[in-house]
């Protein structure tokens, strides 16, 4: 037997996700609930980037009157990692590999 598609009265609550993006100057989050969208940009600190990824979602939450509990999935993404490699920044390291990896970062 198929399964037949939910009718409007029987799907489910829509789901609350959080997207963040931390950036080397500002953390962006955005908020998904169900057809509503909320977003927030926050200050980077270098130092605690997950201050600005806390700030960002407890704004978002508030605005959408939910709570973490609420949340279903949190996707976390970053380019500070890419930015130290462009910026050469950071530690010196090397990367040693086998014959046919050269071009592995």
């Amino acid at each position: 037997m198929s399964e037949l598609p939910l009718s409007s009265q029987d799907k489910p609550e829509p789901t609350i996700r959080l997207a963040v993006d931390v950036g080397g100057t500002f953390t962006d989050v955005v908020l998904l609930d169900g057809e509503q969208r909320y977003t927030s940009k926050t200050l980077t600190t270098p130092t605690e980037p997950e201050q600005g990824v806390l700030q960002g979602i407890e704004e978002n939450l508030k605005l959408a009157g939910q709570t973490l509990h609420d949340v279903e999935l949190l996707i976390l993404g970053t380019t500070l990692a890419t930015n130290a490699l462009i910026e050469r920044k950071g530690a010196r390291t090397a990367l040693i590999t086998t014959q046919g990896f050269r071009d592995l970062v």
